[in-house]
């Protein structure tokens, strides 16, 4: 691969930080009017608007050659230099004023013809110039008029796409003219000019740079299509018709031929189109011919993608490798829509001409565990079950995560490579490699090839000892050349098997910094021990004599809020949150403020936290019993009731008096009577919460949660345990939930443009619709959908508790993540917090764990001191907003991941006969809960251990299966004797000869195995009557209907089992620790194995 190929790439190198100063634009920069404006002047002066001197004449080198003669050799991540002399607009006219030139006569003997065309004399006659002079210029340049303006042409065309290459070679210059329709057959930038009609125009209009009024500008919901295979007119001249005789090809998703320059034999075939430039998106985005939004793989299927958009209502479909062009998850891309038909259709054309390859036999791809994660309601929609609302293709790539790393495994040969596979076993000795392969765990990010100096020494001659050693690797570059991204070999983390390396390749996963605060961000640390000494000025409100009370879960271990309550007469009360103040010892821009912002959350695992802020700042900011702190704080006047009699905002002196546990103020509530003061207050606190909690969920809100998993020794469990946050937790969350709306209101207020708040989508109609639906039908549960609070009262209805956590997980499914956002960047019906009822919401009351709570008291002390401006303009806010999203996400994921890493070393270490090892595979039976039911796949969900997995029928050895849509009822026929997860055969029979009742317990062992216990079922309508299995039958068939007896119906002659939602099934749960986080993954137990 050569340097100018390298050199041409202009983005995922091209990923912006996310904290960048806003560009200057330049002050007198021509606009595509301007220009087009003053060339027309220029042409009805007589005056030459634009030289266009062929490739091999000598003229003033372009800056972006200067440019990239400096960056010859650089070859890491970079942001390519705007050009100044030249823009995309002076380019883009240039490509105008070519086009709209008249045809030129490429004959010689048609010289009197160009003497008297008017229209070319003036448009190519330098001013003051004789007739005579023209002419004798002509004849010695006729031969190669022609071939001037075509390279002109195809010059500024490439330097729009980024793949311009300066050529000084004559004959080299007229091979690339010759040959130009290896740039007609990429992508280019067209331009909507008024030309003759008759004109042939460009067949890919790939992007309109055009910002002309008269150009029908379309809404964000109805762009223009991104693809062009036809063209019309009809060629008016011998030029006009050699411009367009190339062979045309269509640009879409997957009918691409990108073509080799025959002028350079040994470039390799680019498989991506070129992103744009920076400085093409701007009028782009302003003019909404493109959209922005944050990428993310469809897990169950990676070779479709989504983006989501915030301008739009809903997500754009992205389909396949090629259109995704090298963005990966999580990526803030640009993005062109285009005609969502035109997509599927092509994408079936694509299917089509694979199923033909394979001579018409369908290879499909088994499920795999991301198949499995996610069930009914979860998830994105499979294109074919749910037509995408919009497509589109990514055109470049805006920001990407800062310092962003994967782990994974090193390999010595390319996975799936049919050609290694081919040459395993030969005799001869192959060359050493000069790459090796990262592997990621993250099936999302695709194979990353690895210079082979970075590996160790050994790899080569002993890969197969590293197969289990874990790596943390980044991708630094993606040609268009290359089906892989290239990168670097960061740092080895250790064998698999380790819990250490476990809990670091989470973190990495996850983008989450775990390494020591640097001795800047340290120094800005006051030093210990620190005592607060109030301010003289009376700038802050002096309430250390009020008792301040801390409450907080077990766990948690940073104390950052603090209530009080102070009774002013028989039903008025002064009722304030107090949160600690971090920005007394954060400064903005500082090192710490810049730490702060990179991390943007603090991670808890359960093995494993890793803070936002540095211990030392944590233990002098957060509340700490009998000390005086500072503190920003909401103060309210409140009835007995919990309404709302007055609001105060302002930096106080607090001192903490006591601090509880949940636990502890449950105890105190259930005695019915405080005793001390501390216990009166907390009594007082309680019934208006009490009051505040009734009216805000009776009206609109909802508090709908999962129930989450506690181990007692994450590191080594031995009991496990499920639970719910406590009830008595209200007593803090009414309070802080108050603070958080009433500092959204008055920021929003100040800030209308600049307020960073949190919002929360409605769910999304028909999915709720046919939650409704399907909870009526078949789980016999009715749901009011109005709104949160009518779906809130309709989960509470539900008496069975286990039937009641499956719908609230159902109706979670449904909702959208809560996300960050800037007030100015979004309609101001977007504002809506749904799950909490309320039109204005932020994040006030964990400024030691959350970024976004420290910009929050920015804002909130700058609205106090009446600024008209934040120091932060919208733009920046977005980006915060953006960020903050990112880690949060990211910390949930890491805490998930962490959870299953102790499920899985539960599952493992536990004392059960039950338990069986095989190629490092552990195996447990258990009894599951039925949640829906399809013709492929049943979803299944474990309450015991807070899991919920998809079933495929393509992983269990069944030879055949019905089903039946109207009763959602699927019927399975197993294949004797075959395991699961194994797909080995073992040895079966129904008599007891072969089997000793010991034997048969200790393998299979039932809670709910008695020989009474079976029932006479049938399976499906159209099967044979089984026969009836009765107390004498044998023990191994008592076995077998003891497992099936919770099953709709099944036949033990036809080997069959009939499920339905809500039955109870076996199934086989397997541990593989040998994979990080390590694999659970559950399949249907086979009752007749």
């Amino acid at each position: 691969m050569n340097h100018e190929t390298l050199e041409q790439q202009t983005a995922p190198e091209s990923t912006r930080g996310l904290f960048d100063g806003p560009e200057v634009p330049l002050s007198k920069r021509s606009t595509f009017h301007t220009m087009a404006g003053r060339v027309n002047d220029l042409a009805k002066n007589n005056q030459r608007p634009v030289t266009m001197a062929p490739p091999r004449m000598q003229h003033q080198r372009s800056r972006s050659a200067v440019i990239s003669d400096k960056n010859r050799r650089s070859f890491g991540l970079h942001t390519l230099a705007e050009e100044s002399s030249m823009t995309v607009d002076s380019i883009q006219d240039m490509i105008k004023t070519l086009k709209t030139l008249p045809p030129l006569i490429s004959s010689p003997k048609d010289e009197n013809n160009i003497i008297n065309n008017n229209n070319v004399r003036r448009s190519l006659q330098p001013r003051n110039s004789t007739s005579s002079k023209l002419l004798v210029e002509r004849r010695t340049s006729d031969d190669n008029m022609y071939l001037s303006r075509e390279a002109a042409l195809a010059e500024a065309e490439a330097k729009l796409m980024g793949t311009f290459n300066r050529r000084t070679s004559t004959d080299e210059d007229n091979h690339f003219i010759k040959k130009r329709h290896s740039y007609q057959q990429m992508p280019v930038l067209t331009e909507n000019t008024q030309v003759d009609a008759k004109r042939r125009s460009m067949n890919t209009k790939a992007l309109s740079l055009s910002l002309d009024k008269k150009v029908n500008r379309r809404s964000s919901r109805n762009f223009e299509e991104w693809r062009n295979s036809t063209f019309s007119g009809t060629p008016t001249s011998s030029v006009s018709s050699n411009r367009s005789s190339f062979n045309l090809v269509p640009f879409t998703p997957t009918r691409v031929n990108f073509s080799r320059d025959d002028a350079n034999p040994h470039q390799r075939r680019p498989l991506f189109i070129a992103h744009l430039p920076f400085s093409a998106l701007t009028p782009l985005f302003r003019a909404r011919q493109l959209v922005r939004g944050i990428l993310r793989v469809n897990k169950r299927n990676r070779s479709d993608a989504y983006v989501a958009c915030d301008d739009l209502d809903g997500d754009i479909y992205v389909c396949g490798s090629r259109d995704r062009n090298r963005a990966l998850e999580g990526d803030v891309v640009a993005i062109r829509l285009v005609n969502v038909e035109k997509v599927l259709r092509e994408k079936q054309e694509k299917e089509e001409a694979k199923l033909a390859r394979n001579n018409g036999q369908v290879k499909t791809r088994l499920p795999d565990e991301e198949d499995e994660n996610e069930i009914i309601f979860g998830g994105d929609e499979e294109i074919d079950a749910v037509k995408p609302k919009y497509a589109g293709i990514v055109v470049a790539i805006l920001e990407r995560a800062q310092n962003q790393v994967f782990s994974g495994t090193l390999t010595l040969s390319r996975p799936n490579n049919k050609r290694a596979q081919l040459e395993e076993g030969g005799e001869a000795k192959k060359e050493a490699p000069r790459i090796v392969w990262f592997k990621a765990t993250d099936k999302r990010v695709p194979l990353i090839a690895i210079p082979i100096e970075q590996v160790p020494d050994d790899f080569v001659e002993q890969s197969e000892s590293y197969a289990n050693r874990l790596f943390v690797g980044s991708i630094k570059r993606w040609p268009i050349t290359s089906l892989h991204p290239f990168g670097t070999l960061e740092r080895e983390l250790g064998p698999i098997t380790d819990l250490a390396v476990q809990i670091k390749a989470i973190l990495a996963d996850n983008n989450v910094t775990d390494t020591d605060f640097s001795e800047a961000v340290m120094q800005c640390i006051p030093p210990s021990p620190f005592r607060f000494t109030p301010p003289e000025d009376g700038s802050r409100r002096d309430m250390s004599d009020h008792r301040t009370l801390t409450i907080d879960a077990n766990h948690n271990q940073v104390l950052e809020d603090g209530l009080s309550i102070v009774r002013l007469g028989d039903d008025t009360f002064e009722v304030a949150v107090h949160v600690c103040d971090p920005s007394y010892f954060i400064k903005p821009h500082s090192a710490l403020d810049k730490e702060a912002r990179a991390r943007a959350v603090s991670v808890s695992l359960d093995q494993k936290i890793v803070p936002m802020l540095p211990a030392e700042l944590i233990n002098v900011a957060q509340f700490t019993v009998g000390e005086l702190r500072p503190a920003f704080s909401v103060v309210w006047k409140l009835s007995s009731d919990g309404m709302l009699l007055d609001t105060w905002f302002g930096k106080t002196v607090v001192r903490s008096t006591a601090q509880y546990k949940y636990q502890e103020v449950q105890d105190i509530i259930n005695k019915g009577k405080g005793e001390t003061e501390v216990e009166k207050d907390l009594f007082m606190l309680y019934n208006i919460a009490c009051h505040l909690f009734h009216r805000r969920y009776h009206k609109e809100a909802m508090s709908l949660e999962r129930q989450y998993l506690e181990f007692d020794e994450p590191n080594n469990p031995e009991s496990i345990s499920i639970n719910f946050k406590p009830s008595i937790r209200k007593i803090v969350k009414e309070f802080l939930f108050m603070a958080n709306t009433c500092v959204a209101q008055k920021i929003s207020s100040q800030y209308p443009d600049q307020a960073l708040l949190r919002r929360q989508a409605p769910p999304n109609p028909r999915k709720m619709r046919e939650l409704q639906i399907y909870a009526l039908s078949y789980l016999h549960v009715e749901l009011d959908i109005a709104n949160a609070s009518t779906l809130q009262h309709s989960v509470e209805m539900i008496e069975d508790p286990e039937l009641r956590q499956l719908v609230a997980v159902l109706v979670l499914k449904t909702m959208d993540a809560p996300k960050y956002f800037c007030t100015g960047t979004f309609d101001i019906m977007k504002y809506a917090h749904f799950a909490s009822g309320i039109p204005l919401f932020t994040h006030f009351s964990a400024p030691l764990r959350r970024y976004a709570d420290i910009i929050v008291h920015r804002q909130l002390e700058s609205a106090l001191q009446n600024d008209k401006h934040f120091y932060l303009d919208r733009d920046t806010v977005q980006k915060l907003a953006q960020h903050c999203n990112v880690k949060k996400e990211a910390s949930l994921a890491a805490r998930e991941q962490g959870k299953l890493l102790s499920l899985a070393l539960y599952l493992v270490n536990k004392d059960n006969q039950q338990n069986s090892s095989e190629n490092g595979i552990t195996t447990i039976y258990h009894e599951a809960r039925v949640i829906s039911v399809m013709d492929n796949y049943f979803d299944v969900s474990l309450p015991e251990f807070g899991v919920e997995r998809r079933i495929h029928l393509a992983n269990l050895p069944i030879w055949r299966q019905s089903y039946d849509a109207h009763s959602r009822a699927l019927t399975m026929y197993w294949k004797q004797g075959v395991n699961p997860s194994t797909g080995q055969q073992q040895p079966w029979s129904l008599s007891d000869d072969e089997y000793e009742e010991e034997e048969l317990l200790s393998q299979y062992p039932e809670n709910t195995f008695s020989t009474s216990s079976s029932k006479h079922t049938t399976a499906s309508s159209d099967e044979n009557e089984p026969p009836v299995i009765t107390k004498r039958a044998s023990k191994r068939a008592s076995i077998i209907s003891a497992r099936l007896s919770t099953s709709t119906a099944y036949s033990s002659e036809q080997c069959s089992q009939t499920i339905k939602a809500l039955d109870k099934v076996r199934v086989m749960i397997t541990i593989e620790m040998i994979r990080t986080p390590p694999l659970i993954r559950i399949f249907a137990a086979n009752p007749y194995a």
